[in-house]
């Protein structure tokens, strides 16, 4: 399938401060724009590229007592640890990151030790951490219910937390984050500061991980093709990605919006696999309300019958079929029947729809719009075995929309994988002058 995007996505670029403040408005108190990944896409592969920093935002108050944490260390000194991992790049690199996110600070140095992880190093430490910090969390809070509810300071937070007991908690959570298992007991016993501490270093975390998935979306989704598991890289977030997605969905700002079309799509590779209502349950609620974006509901209606959740599909065919009786309504109303069957993989009922909508767009003449329908009706009719009918409409497609297609969709959109590999394919792309992009130097794809 294929959606024409007008915005300019640049992949592979650092973001800058004002993208993180256009992306999460204003950022919460005790710190700010905290690190941001760039991505590029690399022989099919989401490539960290590298780390940018930005400073606290004026007014706000920045802790001094993390400063003397984050002091590089002068010639010839070495920090506790890093004697063992001096060869290891990968090792100095989680190191790097975990003091960053429990200090909140990204020294020159540290920024440099990012170059040393993998892609497959650097999402495994980012689950880890997150499993790490969850668990901590859990044992936090049980320590408060168990608490003597009498004791204000433990159980009910207490007046505040002095900055040296901070500072304290700090240290002990960096030591077993970086490998010292004695040190959680040390850092649970903190109380409040301990509650403090995790909480921050959560919040910069998932930060991280959601500037992560805000890049590799925008990575995958570049060609402007739209296809099954054509988000499936992004399992390297882990379990609670649906989670991570949710609150992507659920950003303002005009980048966040545009982007908001992906983000479903994203979902949809994952739909299946949360077998939860209650997990669900979000994304019903967002579907249901009438104060969302129509085009963002009908989208997310298609998801969620992909996933097997069919209520609303049905009762919105239902009422988009009943709208479509309507002549002056018609056209609006099938285009929202179609992209709602074509979401939810309903492609004999698609291909229904498509010629529906060809047969009205027709009269109106040629244009790039009814060539891309032709583009979608190839996918789906190729999509139910039908390659000969998806080929005469592979062709229409080119000839009124050829060099938009050409532009990335048709060489790596996977509906028509099949189609690509057909003798017919490129005799076809070359009739009307459209050549396959040659592999840049240095680039491993075929």
């Amino acid at each position: 399938m294929m959606n024409i995007r007008k915005d300019d996505i640049r992949v592979g670029r650092i973001l800058s401060d004002e993208d993180l403040t256009q992306r999460r408005g204003t950022p919460r108190p005790g710190w700010a724009r905290f690190v941001a990944c760039g991505f590029v896409v690399m022989g099919g592969l989401v490539v960290l590229r590298g780390m940018a920093h930005a400073m606290p935002v004026a007014g706000q108050d920045v802790e001094q007592d993390v400063k003397q944490d984050v002091e590089a260390p002068g010639k010839g000194q070495e920090r506790d640890g890093e004697q063992s991992d001096k060869q290891d790049p990968i090792a100095l690199a989680k190191r790097a990151l975990i003091e960053s996110l429990v200090d909140g600070v990204l020294t020159p140095e540290r920024r440099e030790r990012f170059r040393g992880f993998t892609p497959k190093a650097f999402f495994a430490e980012l689950r880890r951490l997150d499993a790490e910090q969850r668990d901590l969390a859990k044992a936090l809070q049980s320590r408060v219910s168990d608490a003597d509810e009498s004791d204000t300071d433990t159980a009910k937070g207490g007046k505040g937390v002095s900055v040296e007991a901070k500072a304290a908690a700090r240290s002990d959570l960096m030591a077993f984050l970086l490998g010292d298992a004695e040190k959680r007991e040390a850092f649970l016993a903190h109380g409040e500061a301990a509650r403090n501490v995790r909480a921050a270093f959560s919040d910069k975390l998932q930060e991280v991980r959601l500037e992560q998935l805000r890049g590799a979306i925008d990575a995958f989704s570049a060609n402007g093709a739209r296809y099954i598991g054509q988000y499936s890289r992004l399992s390297e977030f882990g379990e609670d990605l649906p989670e991570l997605i949710l609150r992507l969905v659920e950003e303002t700002g005009q980048q966040a919006l545009r982007r908001r079309p992906q983000v479903l799509m994203a979902l949809r590779d994952f739909i299946r696999d949360v077998k939860s209502d209650e997990r669900v349950q979000p994304w019903v609620e967002l579907a249901e309300n009438e104060f969302e974006d129509p085009q963002f509901r009908i989208t997310l209606i298609g998801v969620l019958a992909y996933g097997g959740r069919t209520r609303l599909y049905d009762a919105k065919a239902e009422q988009l079929n009943k709208i479509a009786e309507d002549e002056a309504k018609l056209l609006p109303a099938l285009t929202q029947l179609v992209e709602l069957q074509s979401v939810a993989e309903r492609n004999e009922e698609a291909c229904a729809t498509y010629r529906k909508v060809i047969k009205h767009l027709e009269p109106l003449g040629e244009s790039e719009q009814l060539g891309v329908t032709y583009y979608n009706l190839a996918c789906s009719l190729e999509k139910t075995k039908k390659r000969d009918e998806a080929f005469e409409a592979l062709e229409s497609s080119l000839r009124l929309a050829g060099k938009a297609l050409a532009q990335g969709t048709l060489w790596q959109d996977m509906d028509i994988a099949g189609m690509r590999e057909d003798e017919r394919f490129l005799p076809l792309c070359k009739k009307f002058d459209l050549e396959p992009p040659r592999p840049a130097k240095g680039d491993v794809r075929k």
